[in-house]
């Protein structure tokens, strides 16, 4: 026979922790590497756009590395994935998609996968910050413009995208305002307010998109402020970017 282990009693205090040391120092937890952080992204499951956003960034990198060799497995080798030194806030082209909400305020976001309905995002883990915050800029900006925001079932409305792309190297900032038309009442005054809450905008474009198309840009845009394109620089050359252009990361 034995005794059987005793439980606590509810009302029992937990012996507390041993004061550290006077002549011993506490040491601070060491901070995590951002490879080993989680995308703990609040719209990950409505969003659909980060699929891997549950496991770390070393985990990504090898569940990729793993669907690139089975993939290309007796067709060539596969070297291994070269990965970011820090994968948050890389991207340097943001697309903001409007809508309003049920008081009629306007609020930009991201189409929830595989539909057209519009999930509210100020920012995003993957984006860079500083085109973030110009969007939550010019979104606060629309209703003392009255600026309306398109609604692709009546087909009524000014303002459909917002598209930023932001230079690495350079640093300029392209701001792309996609609307129905190039008829922008207050637009001078518009464009002002912007780029005096945001000095480092160094260009503003207008595209006109008047198809009702799955395509953010369209055909036709001219420039509000500034030369209407940007440049940067990468492996070495020096690159003039202009709102139709593939460069991004």
């Amino acid at each position: 026979m034995y005794d059987k282990p005793r439980k606590p009693h509810p009302d029992a205090k937990k012996p507390a922790r041993p004061a550290p040391h006077p002549d011993r120092p506490a040491v601070p937890a060491a901070p995590r590497r951002p490879q080993e952080q989680r995308f703990s992204c609040p719209v990950a499951a409505s969003c659909g756009g980060c699929q891997l956003s549950r496991l770390t960034y070393p985990e990504q990198l090898r569940l990729k590395q793993q669907k690139v060799e089975a993939l290309l497995s007796g067709l060539c080798p596969v070297e291994p994935i070269i990965g970011m030194e820090n994968p948050f806030h890389y991207r340097n082209k943001v697309h903001a998609v409007l809508s309003t909400d049920k008081r009629g305020l306007p609020y930009s976001g991201v189409y929830a996968m595989g539909t057209h309905r519009v999930v509210p995002v100020r920012s995003c883990l993957i984006e860079d910050k500083r085109a973030d915050r110009i969007i939550q800029t010019i979104v606060a900006m629309l209703p003392r413009y009255k600026i309306r925001v398109y609604n692709e079932f009546t087909r009524r409305g000014f303002l459909r995208h917002i598209l930023i792309r932001t230079a690495n190297v350079t640093g300029q900032i392209m701001v792309v305002l996609v609307a129905t038309g190039f008829e922008f009442p207050g637009g001078k005054a518009f464009v002002a307010e912007l780029t005096e809450k945001h000095p480092e905008i160094t260009t503003v474009v207008l595209n006109v998109n008047q198809r009702e198309t799955s395509m953010v840009l369209g055909k036709q845009e001219r420039a509000l402020f500034g030369p209407g394109h940007m440049e940067d620089e990468l492996c070495g050359k020096r690159f003039r970017i202009s709102p139709q252009s593939f460069y991004q990361v």
